[in-house]
């Protein structure tokens, strides 16, 4: 495994990325650019061409796991960043800034590099956090936001058991465990994907980068980092989530696409919460996972073009 401070080289991403977008045939390019102060490096993976979309993943995974969705997402250029301490991004000082405010900046300092000037914001579970936050933040800079999957953007979303144990003592030690397929497809399952997995939608080769890259990156090392800064005694710390003020200050349209199997969906009114914003629309995805668009993603991507388009109208 990597050490706790350094990633894989990038030939070795590549490597290990190559048969999953190879499975839905696709080449990405692959960008990196160098933002903050000192700077650092970021790095993003391109599909497509036409209006832009910045896609910020969750902790299942970074560039990759978008493929079976941006596949479906022609006429669109993807963005695909890699969250800091995974794939060829650096990790990241949490401390400095509240948590959506590091992501704000952080993803605008990226489109200045890119001489992008406004992106379609899309997140999924964590990601969700960073869409908003640019939206909230810059919103001169977003067309429209799209969470994907249940994500900490309420106060009132409970933290999962299994992130509390993340953070404690007993986290640092549970990252450093060598990661096995059985344990993979379990986590997988856990999270709503179990029908997906069997019928194959969810592919060998993905479930092999899952795999590899657990045990060939830091990424484990670097999140539970993450999530100390997020996660305090009492829950999600402040400058994560976001209340009633901020969401009924969105300027954009907003779209949430949640499966019911997701293990977020129960315990928590997110048709309530997309209710808050002033162009919100909730669409609860009957049997799909976390990462609703393994299940579905002819009609996520769909969704999301149509969504796309509302702000054009």
């Amino acid at each position: 495994m990597a050490s706790d401070s350094e990633g894989p080289a990038l030939p070795l991403l590549n490597d290990l990325e190559a048969p999953v977008w190879g499975h839905w045939g696709l080449e990405p390019g692959e960008r990196i650019v160098e933002v903050g102060s000192p700077s650092r490096p970021v790095r993003l993976e391109e599909v497509g061409s036409g209006p832009p979309v910045l896609l910020v993943h969750g902790a299942s995974g970074y560039g990759p796991y978008w493929a079976p969705l941006v596949a479906e997402l022609g006429g669109y250029r993807c963005l695909m960043l890699d969250r800091p301490g995974f794939g060829g991004t650096d990790p990241a000082d949490y401390s400095q800034a509240t948590y959506r405010d590091f992501a704000a900046d952080l993803m605008v300092e990226v489109l200045d590099e890119l001489g992008v000037e406004k992106v379609h914001s899309v997140g999924a579970s964590i990601g969700d956090v960073w869409a908003l936050a640019l939206a909230c933040k810059y919103p001169d800079r977003v067309l429209s936001v799209t969470l994907l999957g249940a994500g900490p953007v309420s106060d009132g979303v409970d933290v999962h058991i299994g992130l509390r144990v993340l953070r404690s003592p007993l986290g640092a030690l549970m990252v450093r465990v060598p990661w096995r397929e059985r344990m993979e497809r379990g986590q997988m399952r856990q999270s709503g994907h179990g029908p997906a997995l069997d019928d194959g939608r969810i592919p060998q080769p993905y479930v092999d980068w899952r795999v590899e890259m657990t045990n060939q990156t830091g990424w484990r090392v670097h999140e539970r980092a993450m999530m100390r800064a997020a996660i305090g005694r009492g829950g999600w710390k402040p400058g994560l989530t976001f209340n009633a003020a901020d969401l009924s200050s969105l300027s954009v349209p907003v779209l949430m696409v949640c499966g019911t199997s997701d293990p977020g969906f129960e315990g928590f009114d997110w048709g309530g919460f997309v209710a808050q914003m002033p162009d919100g629309a909730f669409v609860p995805l009957d049997g799909a996972g976390h990462e609703p668009w393994f299940e579905e993603p002819e009609y996520v991507a769909n969704s999301l073009r149509e969504h796309f388009e509302k702000p054009l109208e």
